[in-house]
């Protein structure tokens, strides 16, 4: 059979030599390609079609090298006599091109050797997913223990949550995490604890409290005698366990 479209050293064709010989519209090329190559949902870029631009008539324009394969599909779209006529072309063209490029047989030490690495893309993945999941209970486990209510020792407690935020963070520690927490404490609640510190104090003092007890008193001693700030302070250590350490 003749060279009725021309086929390059690889096996690929010009799509626009393609379009000429179905005779299909000239005003329609770029919509028709538009809609058959780069939306088939059936043939990759890369695999079975590779666009690129030529100069035509002094104008850059747009044309795609195509398999055999690709292009025997295009002509049996147009079900006409030049779409046959095409198509039988590309079917005796690749039976000439796989007699000149006959496919490579594997050796058994081949298919051994791809065997084992599909086993291990397999392995691979299979330790992915099992990653994933332990991740995914590790984090359960967190929201549950975050969210579990111990009211035995509550400043206790809060402490060892601020000490595992801080330990999720290299360049943050456990003074930085409780300061962040004081901050959007004030503004949630619309308070001052250094204020309120110096006015605990002063209650202290005048009910007879020891030195000592009074120079122990601190932001958390506020927060743990107001049932108010104390929710609400329990509120945002659970919040930002969750933000931070899940």
């Amino acid at each position: 059979m003749n060279e009725l479209i021309k086929i390059d050293e690889d096996g690929r064709t010009s799509v626009r030599e393609t379009y000429e010989f179905l005779e299909l519209s000239p005003s329609q090329f770029s919509r028709w390609c538009k809609t058959n190559i780069e939306n088939n949902e059936f043939y990759q870029e890369g695999v079975d079609w590779w666009g690129f631009d030529i100069m035509s008539n002094g104008n850059e324009t747009k044309d795609y090298k195509l398999t055999i394969d690709f292009a025997k599909h295009l002509c049996m779209m147009q079900k006409n006599e030049r779409g046959k006529l095409a198509r039988c072309y590309f079917v005796d063209v690749e039976k000439r091109f796989k007699q000149i490029y006959p496919l490579p047989q594997m050796t058994q030490t081949q298919i051994i050797a791809e065997i084992a690495r599909n086993a291990a893309e397999q392995e691979k993945k299979i330790f992915q997913l099992e990653a994933r999941t332990e991740n995914v209970e590790r984090k359960l486990t967190l929201v549950k223990d975050t969210f579990v209510d111990r009211k035995d020792n509550w400043r206790e407690n809060t402490n060892s949550m601020i000490n595992r935020i801080a330990q999720s963070f290299s360049n943050k520690d456990y003074k930085a995490v409780r300061c962040e927490a004081y901050e959007i404490l004030e503004e949630r609640a619309k308070c001052r604890l250094a204020v309120r510190v110096i006015r605990l104090k002063n209650r202290l003092q005048e009910t007879g409290a020891t030195k000592t007890t009074i120079n122990n008193v601190n932001k958390m001693s506020v927060i743990e005698v107001d049932p108010k700030l104390k929710e609400i302070f329990t509120s945002i250590i659970k919040e930002m366990t969750i933000k931070y350490v899940a």
